[in-house]
């Protein structure tokens, strides 16, 4: 069985595999969505079937999560999702961000960052009901909450890694310091 059929078997919710032909959900349309690569003409498609796998793993995940936040805001949608690598230069990413990766959504809804760290508690209270194991990361930013998901294919993230829940403000002065802030377990 080749990889793509075992990728597809994995996800098969998401995306099938058929004679070579992928066929995506609605989530991993929108993950691929970028208005900076629509106004600036840049290319954001996957490169590689292993990309592309990953992404669909982050929309199944997508999916769950958006749903759970919606329960606390019905305004809560993904912002951002894959990014190919011009178009995280082009917004300022961080040259080894999961979005590349298709690894990492970002969901808002017009929060502050107290809603944000409320939309992180209530997902982190919900967790068991995504998929068990699929968040990596999850940071409260000011304005929306980054999600960065594990590694379906394994080659990323080292067996056994355990969800790490940062509530991270990140202070509107550029000069000043990044504040973090634990929430109770």
């Amino acid at each position: 069985m080749s990889e793509k059929w075992v990728v597809a078997i994995i996800i098969g919710a998401v995306a099938l595999v058929t004679g070579g032909a992928f066929v995506a959900s609605r989530m991993y349309e929108r993950l691929l969505k970028s208005g900076a690569a629509s106004r600036l003409g840049l290319d954001n498609t996957p490169p590689d079937a292993d990309t592309r796998a990953r992404l669909a793993h982050t929309a199944a995940t997508a999916e769950s999560i958006v749903a759970i936040l919606k329960e606390l805001d019905p305004r809560a949608h993904v912002t951002s999702g894959y990014r190919a690598p011009a178009v995280n230069a082009a917004v300022g990413g961080v040259p080894t961000s999961r979005h590349q990766a298709g690894l990492a959504i970002d969901i808002s809804a017009g929060w502050n960052i107290a809603g944000t760290v409320a939309a992180a508690t209530h997902l982190r209270e919900h967790e068991q009901r995504i998929h068990p194991g699929r968040i990596r990361t999850a940071i409260a930013e000011d304005d929306h909450l980054h999600l960065e998901i594990i590694d379906p294919l394994g080659r990323l993230d080292p067996p056994g890694r355990v969800a790490k829940w940062l509530w991270e403000q990140r202070a509107v002065d550029p000069g000043a310091k990044t504040r973090f802030a634990t929430l109770p377990a």
